[in-house]
C-alpha cells in the first residue's frame, strides 16, 4: 500500500524573493575588489603583531572588513535590473545559456562573479573569485575576540550592532546555500550560527528559525539536531503543529517511541484540528496493526477532508483487513470514483473479489454440501470471481500506458496472472490468449 501522505512540505522561509534590494553606492566592484583586497591583506599581517592584536579595536575592525567583503558583489547585484549590474560590471565576458524545465537560464560570466537570469529576471549570482574565504565565520571569530578584549565595556553597543549585522548575514547565506545551491547541510551550520549570534546578545527568540533548522537536520537524518531544535521550538510554543511530527519521527529514529508517541499526544491535544498528526496516528496505528484505532483517527481526520483519497484508501484498507468484504469493496469503489486512474484502489478492488469469490469455493467443496448446495455457492463464487475482471483490466490499461518501473512491471506480472486464471475458467479463449501472449513477452 502507498504511504498515506507525504509529509515533507518544507517551510522555509527564505524563497525565490531572497535577492532583495541593496543600497549600491556610486563606486563599482572593480574599484573595490583592490581596496578590499589590501584591506584584507594590511589586516592579516596585524593579526600577528603583538601590539595591534590585543586591541578589541582592531578585531572589531577585522570583524567589520570581513562583512564588508561578503557583501561587496551583493550590494550590486540583489534587486538591480540587468541594465543596473551592466552599469556596475560592464559587459560579460559571456553569455551562458541552459533551458531546464521549461525555464531558460542565462548566465553573464565576469571575471570574478556569474550572474544568473531565469527568464530575464534575476535569480542568482556565484562569487567565482571571492576576496576572501570563510569572511562570515572569521568575522564571528573576530567579534568574540573583540569582546573578549574590550574588558570595560567601551565597545559593548558597537560590537552589539556588529553581532546583529551579522546574524543577518548568516542567516542571508543559510537561506542562498538551502535555496540556490541545495547544501543544506551548510545552510543548517548558518541559521544555527545565526541563532547562536542571538543569544549572544539577546536578541528576541526567533522560532521560525530554530523550525527551520530542526527541518533541515529532520531532512538530514541529523536526530539529536532535530530534537534540539524542536524541542526548543516547542518549548517557546511555536504554532506549528508539525513540530509535533517532527520530533515524534525524529523519536522513533532513536528508537524510543514511547516518548514519541508521548509529543504526538501532546500535539493533538494542543491541535486537534491538524490534519498532520491525525495522519501520523493513523500510519502509527496501520503499522502496529492496530486497525480499530487507525480507523478511529481516519473517521476524525475524514470529519475535516471528506474527499482525502489517501484517506479513503486506508480505510478501504482496514476494511480489508478485518474481514468486511462488503465495506471494503464500497469505499474501493468510493476511491475510484473521485480518481479513475488510482491504479493501487482498482488492484486492491480486483484483488478483494478474486478472494471473495475463493471462500465461496472453498465453501462449495465441503464435503456435507449436496449437488445443489455445490453448484449454487460456486456460483456466487464466479459472480464475485467475474466482478473481478473490470476493476483488472482497468489496472492492465493503466500500466500498459506508462514507462514502468520493476516493481511496477512485477505488480502487472500479478495483475496478468490473475487475468489469466478468471479468463481460463470461464472460456474466454481470446482474452486468455491475448493476456498469456504479454505474461510471455515479460519474460
Amino acid at each position: 500500500m502507498n504511504k498515506l501522505i507525504s509529509i515533507l512540505t518544507l517551510l522555509i522561509l527564505l524563497v525565490p524573493g531572497i535577492l532583495k534590494a541593496q543600497d549600491a553606492s556610486t563606486q563599482k566592484p572593480t574599484t573595490e575588489y583592490p581596496i578590499l583586497e589590501n584591506k584584507l591583506k594590511k589586516s592579516d599581517e596585524q593579526k600577528e603583531d603583538p601590539k595591534k592584536n590585543v586591541n578589541p579595536k582592531f578585531w572589531l575592525s577585522r570583524a567589520d572588513l570581513m562583512m564588508d567583503i561578503y557583501n561587496v558583489d551583493r550590494k550590486y547585484i540583489e534587486g538591480q535590473a540587468l541594465v543596473s549590474i551592466k552599469f556596475y560590471y560592464g559587459e560579460p565576458k559571456e553569455i551562458k545559456s541552459e533551458e531546464k524545465d521549461g525555464k531558460l537560464y542565462e548566465t553573464y560570466v565576469y571575471d570574478r562573479v556569474n550572474v544568473i537570469f531565469e527568464n530575464g529576471n534575476l535569480y542568482n549570482y556565484v562569487t567565482t573569485q571571492p576576496v576572501g574565504q570563510n569572511v562570515l565565520t572569521e568575522a564571528l571569530a573576530s567579534l568574540k575576540k573583540a569582546q573578549e578584549l574590550d574588558t570595560d565595556g567601551k565597545l559593548n553597543k558597537k560590537i552589539g550592532e556588529a553581532y546583529s549585522s551579522l546574524s543577518e548575514l548568516f542567516v542571508h547565506k543559510g537561506g542562498r546555500d538551502y535555496f540556490y545551491d541545495q547544501d543544506t547541510k551548510s545552510a543548517f551550520d548558518n541559521f544555527t550560527a545565526a541563532l547562536d549570534i542571538n543569544e549572544i546578545v539577546s536578541a528576541p527568540i526567533d522560532t521560525s528559525l530554530m523550525f527551520n533548522c530542526g527541518l533541515i537536520a529532520h531532512q538530514n537524518n541529523m536526530t539529536d539536531e532535530s530534537i534540539k531544535y524542536f524541542s526548543k521550538v516547542l518549548e517557546y510554543n511555536y504554532p506549528n503543529p508539525k513540530s509535533y511530527v517532527f520530533i515524534k519521527q525524529s523519536y522513533f529514529t532513536k528508537g524510543d517511541t514511547a516518548k514519541g508517541m508521548d509529543y504526538l499526544k501532546e500535539g493533538f491535544e494542543k491541535f486537534p484540528d491538524s490534519q498532520d498528526i491525525l495522519i501520523e496516528f493513523i500510519n502509527y496505528y496501520l503499522i502496529t496493526g492496530k486497525s480499530g484505532e487507525a480507523l478511529e483517527y481516519i473517521k476524525l481526520a475524514q470529519e475535516k477532508d471528506p474527499t482525502n483519497i489517501s484517506l479513503i484508501f486506508a480505510e478501504a484498507t482496514l476494511y480489508d483487513k478485518e474481514g468486511n468484504t462488503d465495506k471494503a469493496i464500497e469505499t474501493y469503489k468510493g476511491a475510484v470514483e473521485l480518481d479513475p486512474e488510482f491504479f493501487d484502489a482498482y488492484f486492491n478492488l480486483g484483488v478483494v473479489y478474486y478472494y471473495y469469490a475463493q471462500d465461496f469455493y472453498e465453501k462449495a467443496a465441503a464435503p456435507s454440501n449436496t449437488n445443489a448446495e455445490f453448484k449454487a455457492i460456486t456460483e456466487k463464487g464466479d459472480e464475485q470471481l467475474k466482478k473481478a475482471t473490470e476493476p483488472l483490466e482497468k489496472c492492465v490499461s493503466l500500466y500498459e500506458s506508462k514507462e514502468l518501473t520493476a516493481a511496477e512491471k512485477d505488480t502487472l506480472k500479478i495483475v496478468y496472472e490473475t487475468l489469466k486464471s478468471i479468463y481460463y475458467r470461464f472460456k474466454m479463449t481470446e482474452e486468455y490468449d491475448e493476456v498469456k501472449t504479454k505474461l510471455e513477452s515479460m519474460e
